[in-house]
């Protein structure tokens, strides 16, 4: 069952300030969200795969704000005064669509490699927006994340977005999303260890071949460099850093 990391005071504020941290854990079961652990301020919670609105906070704290009484109906939305709810609603359904589609590739192929594109320091986010943006990403199944800084460009009509965010911000939002990134691949990575997978052998590094297994895992192996450009299939054994340490399986 897939799991997210939710801060309890954040979760407070969205839900509203009728309720309190005590009645937010007791309401969580009814929700149907099994609270894995608690830390501090920190809880972690199993979601149902057919529940994808509980993957984000903002779809917790409408499901808890029905539970306590606060809300009750349908999400009522005027988009002139309350247009973060308008936008918050947004990127609910966004997640949905990933989340969704993340589950159909796993379901087909749980060993696929899933890469997602990100563009941080857009303007107009918030820092509010960025934490939530690295927290889905952070409970999705995903391998690794290719980052973009956002920067200007002339004649697009993003350049008279404001306010834009300040280049420093933007770096730090950036590393912070890469090493999430590191932490994504290695974990992809080490789950491959003691497999069998065909390997395209591409280049030799000092009499080293490096290859990528089917599913995008870099490989490191020790053979005659006259098998490059040729697919062997490859036993995976060890984990390091930026590839995997592997040897060619012996024929038959």
């Amino acid at each position: 069952m897939p799991v997210v990391e939710l801060s309890l005071s954040r979760l407070q504020n969205l839900v509203g300030k009728k309720a309190n941290k005590k009645q937010i854990l007791d309401s969580l079961p009814f929700l149907g969200l099994d609270i894995e652990s608690l830390d501090g301020n920190i809880v972690r919670v199993e979601y149902s795969p057919n529940r994808p609105d509980y993957s984000t906070d903002f779809g917790i704290a409408l499901g808890l704000q029905g539970i306590l009484g606060i809300s009750k109906g349908m999400l009522k939305l005027d988009v002139k005064k309350q247009g973060n709810y308008e936008k918050a609603l947004d990127n609910l359904l966004k997640a949905k669509s990933i989340y969704q589609e993340i589950n159909t590739i796993k379901n087909l192929d749980s060993h696929a490699c899933i890469g997602v594109d990100v563009i941080v320091g857009y303007p107009s986010e918030t820092e509010e927006e960025f934490i939530e943006t690295y927290e889905f990403l952070k409970n999705q199944d995903v391998s690794y994340l290719h980052v973009f800084t956002y920067s200007e460009r002339e004649n697009t009509r993003a350049i008279d977005l404001k306010p834009a965010v300040p280049f420093k911000e933007r770096s730090n939002r950036s590393k912070l999303l890469r090493e999430l990134s590191d932490q994504k691949k290695a974990q992809f990575y080490k789950k491959s260890i003691g497999a069998s997978r065909p390997l395209l052998v591409e280049n030799n590094k000092n009499g080293i071949l490096f290859g990528y297994t089917d599913n995008y895992i870099k490989v490191k192996i020790n053979a005659e460099s006259c098998i490059e450009n040729t697919i062997q299939m490859v036993n995976i054994l060890d984990f390091r850093a930026e590839y995997m340490l592997g040897k060619i399986e012996a024929a038959g």
